[in-house]
């Protein structure tokens, strides 16, 4: 008798509270580029979706493996499955380098199959529907920019009485690894490195409690090390949601506002994390050297350990989601996180 994936999962079940609090993430990265673009969990077998790269100009190579069995040695790039059931229940991060790819009709020719078209769509919008400690709530996650402001921010809102009302806050701000920004000016907070942020949502979990993306920098830094970080780098990043305060005739915490929030001075800060098993941090000794630049104290981080590109993310039940996508050194990455 085949055991469903959520009774495995439940070995790993935490208590649930209406606080967000620091996860648990585990990365796992694939020793090739590319990119895990989904993943599909069908009874107690978890699936990932990979085009992964193989370079020509090196010795790196793939083993393809055909539908009749024969093994084929090839560059370039291929589309595959993986199996990811182990590191979806226990954290074990291994990849053999023997694929079955997606064929195409011809089976004796694993490298003729269909490849995947990765898009880029900034401007997205997600629905889910929040389900945690009573409160049920559809959500809608956008990404878009605050009137007067030319900076984006992504901003959550909750269906009631037949309209979406925006939440307390919107998500515009980062935590302690990256600089909150707020809307409508350059003010940052105590723990800021003076930047501008732009900060973008890609996924949603369907019960709504995570929302996943990334920020990146509205401009290039070039600190006086001479090391940059490129408006094009992005750093994958996390938002959880919770529930604010207790509804009173309307109101919340006596102001006209949502039962959900994504952080006040009055409710204490929604957590956010950065998509890494290891902590990002600010090197406060190198600074921007471009005297036009806010202030801005250099980032470090491992690239390989962090989740630049956000695909999706995957209820596992009990407080568990897999996030999958790409790391900052282009890898394939799959990432575990446990609330």
């Amino acid at each position: 008798m085949k055991t469903s994936f959520a009774a495995l999962i439940a070995l790993f079940s935490i208590t649930l509270t209406g606080q967000a609090r620091a996860a648990t993430i585990e990365t796992c990265a694939m020793d090739y580029s590319g990119a895990i673009n989904a993943v599909y969990v069908n009874g107690g077998r978890v699936t990932g979706i990979a085009k992964i790269f193989a370079s020509s100009s090196t010795d790196e190579a793939f083993t393809l493996i055909a539908e009749n069995g024969i093994e084929h040695t090839r560059h370039g790039t291929i589309t595959t499955t993986l199996d990811l059931t182990d590191f979806a229940l226990n954290g074990t991060c291994q990849f053999e380098n023997r694929f079955t790819p997606l064929h195409s009709i011809d089976e004796d020719s694993p490298w003729r199959q269909f490849q995947m078209h990765r898009a880029s769509i900034y401007d997205s919008t997600m629905l889910a529907k929040y389900d945690h400690n009573g409160v049920q709530a559809d959500l809608l996650i956008a990404n878009g920019w605050t009137w007067g402001d030319d900076l984006s921010s992504i901003h959550v809102f909750e269906m009631v009485n037949g309209k979406f009302n925006p939440v307390k806050y919107d998500i515009d701000t980062g935590n302690g690894q990256l600089p909150p920004y707020k809307a409508g000016n350059r003010t940052m907070s105590v723990s800021g490195d003076g930047g501008q942020w732009r900060y973008r949502a890609s996924a949603v979990s369907a019960d709504g409690r995570l929302i996943v993306g990334y920020a990146k920098l509205d401009e290039t830094v070039t600190f006086n090390s001479g090391v940059k970080i490129k408006s094009s780098d992005k750093f994958g990043m996390m938002w959880q949601i919770t529930e604010s305060c207790a509804v009173n005739r309307g109101k919340c915490n006596n102001q006209n506002a949502s039962r959900l929030t994504s952080g006040s001075s009055k409710t204490g800060s929604i957590a956010v994390q950065s998509i890494s098993d290891t902590q990002l941090q600010r090197d406060s000794s190198d600074k921007a050297s471009n005297s036009e630049l806010p202030q801005f104290d250099n980032i470090t981080y491992d690239k390989a350990s962090l989740l630049e590109d956000v695909y999706s993310v995957t209820d596992l039940g009990n407080n568990k989601y897999l996030i999958n996508g790409r790391s900052a050194s282009g890898k394939a990455m799959i990432v575990r996180v446990t609330l």
